[in-house]
């Protein structure tokens, strides 16, 4: 028998499966990358994230699924995008070619683009919650995932290339690059459920997530440098060839 959080990882890509395949683009192309980079892959920590805390909350279900979806579909374009040869320039991601080395790179870019959009539509699908809830949650992906998140992590990442961090530094770009989306996993279920307005619970939550999404980045700057190219899914010392800033070169 299946441990729980498998069987949860396995209700996830049964339902994205089934979300993507439910939507209509008008390019197959388009859609074939969207579905070559998304379904069947990862590690999907992010999504167990929000069925955990979903769980704990007591969100419905439905509102998990779609949470996770969001969390995923944002997660998958930030990938596409970071292997691009203006970034990273990987050719694996997961043990198989990378979207653009599968595809090309312009169609690499629009996949990416459109799970982006993709993640914003199927959160504004949450059901049975108020809308000062709704613009919570939309309103903490987007500052998550972009500016204030994510694609800030991005841009330090690939400015502190070549250059000596201190600590502070390294983190900042860590929390930022990796640990905001861990962050929106655990709060956005709570953002749906009845407990929603609870400041003490939120800050709770916040440092939480907040230590997870920097040992997750740890975790991942340590088995770069020690783990082959078959055990990752994707190329071995990658950060030592970029002269990334990372916690093994600090």
């Amino acid at each position: 028998m299946k441990p729980d959080w498998q069987k949860k990882i396995q209700s996830f890509e049964n339902f994205a499966a089934q979300y993507l395949n439910q939507q209509t683009f008008a390019s197959s192309r388009l859609q074939n990358a969207m579905e070559y980079s998304f379904l069947d892959g990862g590690k999907r920590i992010r999504a167990l994230l929000c069925y955990l805390s979903g769980e704990i909350f007591h969100t419905s279900i439905s509102n998990q699924h779609l949470t996770a979806f969001a969390i995923e579909a944002i997660h998958a374009y930030s990938l596409i995008h970071d292997d691009l040869p203006a970034m990273d320039n990987d050719d694996l991601r997961r043990g198989k070619p990378t979207c653009h080395i599968q595809f090309d790179e312009a169609t690499a870019i629009l996949a990416g683009d459109a799970l982006q959009s993709l993640a914003f539509h199927a959160l504004s699908s949450v059901e049975n919650i108020s809308l000062t809830q709704l613009k919570q949650t939309i309103t903490l992906l987007a500052d998550h995932a972009g500016g204030q998140g994510m694609v800030s992590g991005q841009q330090l990442d690939m400015d502190a290339n070549g250059r000596q961090l201190n600590i502070e530094q390294l983190q900042q770009i860590h929390r930022l690059k990796t640990g905001k989306m861990i962050t929106a996993s655990v709060l956005l279920p709570f953002y749906l459920s009845d407990q929603y307005q609870d400041d003490a619970i939120e800050h709770n939550l916040q440092s939480f997530a907040d230590c997870i999404g920097l040992a997750f980045q740890i975790k991942d700057d340590i088995l770069d440098v020690t783990a082959d190219t078959k055990t990752l899914g994707k190329t071995a010392q990658s950060d030592l060839k970029h002269q990334k800033a990372t916690y093994p070169a600090l």
